[in-house]
């Protein structure tokens, strides 16, 4: 019998090491903290924006959705450019797959 591995998040931030169980929960929100805006995950450089992405779990699978903010984000080592007609194009995770928002 095969078990499926859970899904998890490290986010490392200023030297620091979170870890999120992203199977909890269905959707998460990633951004700066600001009046008004409360991300899921919640990252502390003013250069992040308040709402720079998310993470959805669709049918079993994990993808992440970049909301093309100021900064931009790095995934697999290239910059995500937004979709045709400024659309948020999902991204289809594996595992180890590394993301850098830019600072």
């Amino acid at each position: 019998m095969r078990f499926k591995r859970a899904s998890s998040l490290i986010i490392i931030e200023q030297g620091l090491i979170r870890s999120y169980a992203l199977d909890n929960r269905l959707k998460w929100e990633i951004g700066r903290r600001a009046e008004g805006v409360r991300p899921d995950i919640e990252l502390g450089n003013a250069t992040i924006s308040r709402r720079h992405g998310r993470f959805e779990n669709i049918g079993g699978f994990w993808y992440y959705f970049d909301y093309a903010g100021k900064n931009g984000t790095y995934y697999r080592h290239a910059h995500i450019e937004k979709g045709l007609n400024g659309r948020v194009k999902p991204r289809l995770l594996s595992e180890g797959d590394t993301f850098v928002l830019e600072f």
